[in-house]
C-alpha cells in the first residue's frame, strides 16, 4: 500500500504552530488569547511574505518565519505568564482581611493552647543553659513557619494585593508579637541572648530599636514575604502548563 505524501500546506502548518502557542494558555480568557494569537499569525505571515519577496519557496519561507518568531509552547507559556502577572486578582483590602483573618484565628487557637503566660525570666550576665535555648528557639520556630504558610495562601488567593495587604497585617502581628515578649508570655532566653549580642555590637540607645527591625525582617516580613512569592509563581506555573 502505498502511503500518501503529506500534503501540508504553509497555511495548515501556522495553524498547526499557533495550536502548539496556545497550548500553555489554557487559564487566558478567549477574546485575550484569540488576540495575541492572531498577532502571532500576522507576524509569520509578514516575516513569511518577506522571505518568499527574497527568492525562498512557501514552505521554506513559512519554516523560516516560524523559526525566527520562537518555539510555541515557550512563545505561549512566556506570553501567558505575562498576562497573569499583570491581571493577578485581589486587592490590598481583600488580601489584608485574609491574612489578618488567618493570623487572628492561629493566635486565638496559640493562647487556648498556652492560656497562662510564664514567669518572667530575668538573665543578667548569667549563662543560659543550652536546654533552655533550644527549647525557647524551637517554641520560636513556629512563628515563621505559621507566617511562611500565611503568605502563601494570600500569595495564591489574593496575588495583586498580597504584599501591601501582608505588610499592613504583618505589621500589626508583629507590633502584638513584641507585646507578649515585653510581658514575658514567650521564650524568653533566645530573646535575650539576642538583644544581648545587638547590645554589644551598637550603641545603647540603638540597640533595642535595632534588634525590633532585624526580629520583624526575619521572623515576620521575610516568612510573609517568602510565602507569598513562592505561591504567586507556583500559581502561575501551574497556570502555564502545556
Amino acid at each position: 500500500m502505498n502511503r500518501q505524501p503529506d500534503a501540508q500546506g504553509p497555511d495548515d502548518r501556522i495553524s498547526d504552530y499557533l495550536a502548539l502557542v496556545s497550548k500553555p494558555m489554557k487559564a487566558i480568557p478567549d477574546e485575550a488569547r484569540r488576540n495575541f494569537l492572531r498577532e502571532v499569525k500576522t507576524h509569520v505571515e509578514t516575516l513569511a511574505d518577506h522571505y518568499r519577496d527574497e527568492g525562498r519557496d512557501a514552505d521554506a519561507a513559512v519554516s523560516d518565519a516560524m523559526r525566527m518568531i520562537g518555539e510555541p509552547v515557550a512563545l505561549g507559556r512566556s506570553w501567558a505568564k505575562s498576562w497573569l502577572a499583570a491581571n493577578e486578582p485581589g486587592t490590598f483590602l481583600s488580601a489584608f482581611a485574609l491574612s489578618a483573618g488567618i493570623l487572628v484565628v492561629l493566635q486565638c487557637i496559640v493562647s487556648f493552647l498556652q492560656p497562662t503566660p510564664r514567669p518572667v525570666m530575668i538573665f543578667v550576665n548569667e549563662k543560659i543553659g543550652a536546654m533552655a535555648l533550644c527549647q525557647s528557639i524551637a517554641e520560636m520556630a513556629w512563628i515563621p513557619i505559621v507566617l511562611t504558610a500565611v503568605g502563601a495562601v494570600c500569595g495564591w488567593w489574593k496575588p495583586r494585593g498580597a504584599r501591601a495587604g501582608l505588610g499592613g497585617s504583618g505589621a500589626i502581628y508583629a507590633a502584638y508579637l513584641f507585646q507578649l515578649f515585653a510581658l514575658g508570655g514567650w521564650p524568653e532566653p533566645a530573646w535575650i541572648l539576642f538583644r544581648q549580642y545587638i547590645a554589644q555590637q551598637f550603641p545603647a540607645a540603638a540597640s533595642y530599636v535595632i534588634a525590633i527591625l532585624v526580629f520583624v525582617i526575619l521572623w515576620v516580613v521575610l516568612p510573609l514575604f517568602l510565602g507569598s512569592g513562592l505561591a504567586r509563581r507556583e500559581r502561575i506555573r501551574r497556570l502555564t502548563r502545556a
